[in-house]
């Protein structure tokens, strides 16, 4: 079964699952970049593992095609992952599809009972959290669940969505919005029960954070020559200036600060002082060695109600857990009131560590489809 495409794999295990009581969950993929393609990847790799049997319903992008699967079948990820655009797929749509088109389409799949998760991972803006936000409010409304990539929905909007989704009886899950699926919403929601969480530090920029390694490396080197290093090797932007003013890193941190409980009314106007790395040179940084510039997120839970938010260039001691973070691996270090510094690494996260958050909010996003079938079919 493993060597089958995806949609006869389906079909084998729906026919199985008929037998065995798996339930069907639907999937529509908002966007179909890196990240859900990491997605799509793992999905393939496990899903002969899941208690649920996946159907993709719908594949829809911006720009490079849409499709939708006709009723009773579902789209072939395999075929989906070699195409070079979606619209090459057989009975795709070229070009792409407007917000208002993509949102008609959406709930035009629910009403058919065709769509039970959303799974959305698009550029989005990290001020408005547009067009994700407006995807994920119009899923929830409908009591579609919600699988997202991004950050900026997460700090704009986290407890009117979490909300909207209790409300309607679906979820809303973001493990892959930071720390590029690494589980810290989920540790922290499911590892420290009845931890109170104060605080947290951390390393949290890629771009940043490789450009400073480069700097350290040579003395002779500029600003410029660093950020073009970062850019060659695929990941700083074209327009870098949300990552080496800090602003990326702004948006994480608020969306730490609301997942984890330290700042539930957090936003990104509370975050003071706001720094980036400007202005370094390879002179300046090796001039500090063996103390490194780091750029570092900061969130604090005060007496009274209180919080403080910060994004600072710092020197960090060789002592610090954050001062062995290189390149492009990220660090966070929480503080609660039960246990020492907690400390998460990655180290050198691909694409496949946002799939694979991806898919475990998928796994969770199923628990109550999963339970309800088993217990309609004991009943």
């Amino acid at each position: 079964v493993g060597s089958l495409p995806f949609f006869l794999c389906s079909a084998w295990r729906a026919a199985i699952g008929a037998m065995e009581g798996l339930p069907v969950v639907r999937l529509c993929l908002v966007g179909f970049g890196s990240a859900n393609k990491a997605f799509a990847e793992v999905l393939l790799e496990r899903v002969e593992e899941l208690p649920f049997e996946p159907e993709v319903v719908a594949v829809l992008t911006g720009r490079s095609g849409w499709l939708v699967a006709k009723e009773g079948a579902s789209i072939d990820l395999s075929s989906a992952l070699r195409a070079e655009k979606v619209q090459n797929l057989p009975g795709a749509q070229a070009g792409g599809l407007a917000q208002e088109d993509t949102i008609k389409l959406m709930l035009q799949l629910r009403a058919e009972g065709r769509l039970d998760v959303l799974i959305e991972a698009i550029p989005t803006d990290h001020s408005s959290g547009e067009p994700a936000l407006s995807f994920a409010r119009a899923a929830l409304q409908v009591g579609v669940s919600v699988v997202t990539a991004n950050k900026a929905p997460v700090a704009i909007a986290l407890k009117s969505l979490l909300e909207l989704a209790d409300r309607h009886g679906c979820r809303y899950l973001h493990e892959s919005a930071c720390m590029d699926g690494i589980p810290v919403f989920n540790m922290a929601r499911k590892c420290l029960p009845h931890a109170r969480l104060s605080g947290f530090e951390g390393v949290l920029n890629s771009t940043t954070n490789v450009m400073l390694d480069c700097l350290e490396r040579d003395a002779t080197l500029s600003f410029e020559a660093a950020l073009k290093v970062a850019q060659d090797m695929g990941i700083a932007e074209a327009d870098p200036s949300a990552d080496i003013d800090g602003w990326d890193a702004a948006v994480k941190c608020v969306c730490l600060a609301q997942a984890l409980g330290i700042a539930p009314s957090a936003t990104l106007q509370d975050v003071r002082p706001v720094e980036g790395i400007r202005g370094l040179d390879g002179a300046a940084v090796q001039k500090e060695l063996p103390k490194r510039f780091k750029l570092l997120c900061r969130g604090r839970r005060e007496e009274g109600g209180a919080f403080s938010l910060a994004v600072t260039r710092e020197l960090v001691e060789p002592s610090s857990p954050l001062h062995g973070v290189s390149g492009s691996s990220s660090c966070v270090t929480f503080f609660t009131d039960v246990l020492g510094p907690l400390t998460v690494v990655q180290t050198s996260p691909t694409t496949r560590d946002t799939g694979y958050g991806i898919f475990v909010d998928l796994c969770e996003a199923c628990e109550g489809l999963v339970s309800r079938s088993k217990a309609s079919g004991s009943a």
